[in-house]
């Protein structure tokens, strides 16, 4: 049975300063949970000062985004590289932020889940979207109207490029290997403004 994961993107927030302090309250807080995954996804500069605070701990730490070469001119970008030799375990991708502000298509977005899986990382796949897109242009069912279903994609697994879309649909994967598809692990996701209120 695959463990319920719980954790945090602090999208563009605190400081590399800011996050070790964050880190280490978080790691004293939490080192008795045991009965799920725990992560945090810090905005890059933070991502080396979460590593050296939650080494050794109960909770992983991640990057919320990342380019979908290995290297190259791509002024600044991240790559998987980068992020596994900062010791990422997960990587989220997706995200409807980045769909809106920076224009990602399934296509990108599908470039980016291989190069994290290349590196052997987990992706955590943002797939839900919006109420007011999904009114505009049906989908996939939002799980509410500021988050999505975010499947956990590890290596060797793939979305189809048009999940169902009907009322309550979750996406469902299949494995390379052409075993049956199956429905990923998922994640309710919400976002939230500095106030505490749901984030448009």
């Amino acid at each position: 049975m695959i463990a319920p994961l719980v954790g945090t993107s602090w999208k563009m927030n605190l400081t590399p300063s800011l996050a070790a302090a964050y880190c280490a309250e978080l790691r004293a807080l939490v080192a008795d949970v045991d009965d799920r995954t725990l992560f945090v996804l810090p905005p890059f500069p933070a991502i080396a000062a979460a590593r050296a605070a939650l080494t050794g701990s109960n909770v992983a730490w991640g990057a919320q985004d990342v380019h979908p070469d290995d290297s190259g001119a791509h002024t600044g970008d991240v790559s998987a590289p980068m992020l596994a030799d900062l010791g990422c375990t997960l990587v989220e991708v997706g995200h409807h932020e980045r769909r809106r502000d920076h224009h990602e298509d399934d296509e990108l977005i599908a470039r980016k889940v291989a190069a994290v899986q290349r590196w052997g990382m987990t992706a955590i796949l943002c797939v839900g979207e919006t109420s007011g897109r999904r009114r505009r242009q049906p989908r996939i069912t939002s799980w509410n109207s500021f988050g999505s279903w975010t499947a956990v994609i590890s290596r060797g697994w793939w979305l189809p490029t048009s999940p169902p879309g009907r009322s309550g649909s979750e996406p469902r994967a299949r494995h390379r290997t052409g075993s049956p598809a199956f429905t990923p692990p998922s994640i309710g996701g919400w976002s939230t403004s500095p106030a505490g209120g749901p984030s448009r």
